[in-house]
């Protein structure tokens, strides 16, 4: 009997420590299952929070975006008028400049034309003539009818040639009308004045 009792003691003995290492094996898988369930958890929050700083900061870079553009939109037109005024005070300021030149240019030929009045007639008053254009010569004169002339081709019906007659009539009349011109600038002068 003795002999039953040791070996249920033994199994029994046995059995004990084979359900210590079975409770301490699971035991360890569960701290281990735990701890994956932990990390993964761990994980998933961290996942989840990076996710929600992800969007939190697309949403702010959305946000910033659109009130840059807002910004933008509501600067455009005061850009747009500080630029006209810009361009408007650069054209007022050339207009102006340009008047004041022509204004000095104006009143220098006035100047201009005071002074050879002046001399006119300081020149007048000691009895010297103002000198006449000086007639064409020869040459000059049938240089420039030719030059008429050869503007006139081309134009219409040719036009005959002058007679002897015809061309001394025509160099009295030049001669009359470079006098006319000579009389004619100094009425412009006067008008200028006034």
């Amino acid at each position: 009997m003795s002999s039953g009792n040791n070996t249920d003691s033994g199994n029994n003995g046995n059995g004990a420590n084979k359900l210590k290492v079975q409770i301490t094996k699971f035991n360890k898988q569960l701290h281990r299952r735990c701890d994956k369930l932990m990390k993964r958890a761990a994980e998933q929050e961290a996942q989840k929070k990076a996710e929600e700083e992800r969007k939190k900061a697309e949403e702010e870079a959305k946000r910033a975006a659109e009130e840059e553009a807002r910004r933008l939109v509501k600067e455009e037109p005061k850009k747009k008028a500080k630029e006209d005024a810009q361009k408007r005070a650069e054209f007022q300021a050339r207009w102006q400049a340009n008047l004041e030149r022509k204004a000095r240019e104006k009143a220098e030929a006035k100047a201009a034309v005071e002074v050879m009045r002046a001399q006119i007639v300081q020149k007048a008053g000691q009895g010297k003539k103002p000198k006449p254009k000086p007639k064409m010569d020869g040459f000059a004169w049938e240089m420039k009818r030719m030059a008429n002339h050869s503007d006139q081709k081309g134009k219409g019906r040719a036009q005959p040639e002058e007679t002897k007659d015809e061309e001394e009539k025509s160099v009295n009349r030049e001669d009359k009308e470079e006098a006319d011109n000579v009389s004619d600038v100094d009425a412009e002068g006067e008008d200028a004045d006034e």
